[in-house]
């Protein structure tokens, strides 16, 4: 998530679509927890296939601003809220 996050700052700012009003746009993430042997396995399975947690699709339109004009440091801040084993998982399979 933090790449998939940095990447987005950084193409919307070289786009011209930067995601601040004029500043930079302040993103924070908290780590996922993992808190027995269930969640490490349900973790394992997002990350062990190394594929990204965004298809080109679902990036183009949770991320970018010059593709999806609704993007904003507010709705990127709701991702992260959003995010989760559980969300990540459901994310890599759209």
């Amino acid at each position: 998530m933090d790449a998939s996050l940095a990447a987005a700052l950084l193409v919307n700012a070289l786009m011209g679509t930067p995601l601040g009003d004029g500043v930079p746009a302040t993103l924070r993430i908290d780590p996922i927890m993992v808190y027995s042997g269930d969640e490490l396995r349900r973790y394992y399975d997002v990350v062990e296939d190394g594929a990204a947690l965004f298809s080109p699709e679902a990036a183009r339109s949770k991320l970018f601003k010059w593709a999806s004009p609704g993007v904003d440091a507010d709705s990127l801040n709701e991702l992260i809220n959003a995010y989760g084993i559980d969300a990540a998982l459901e994310w890599k399979k759209r």
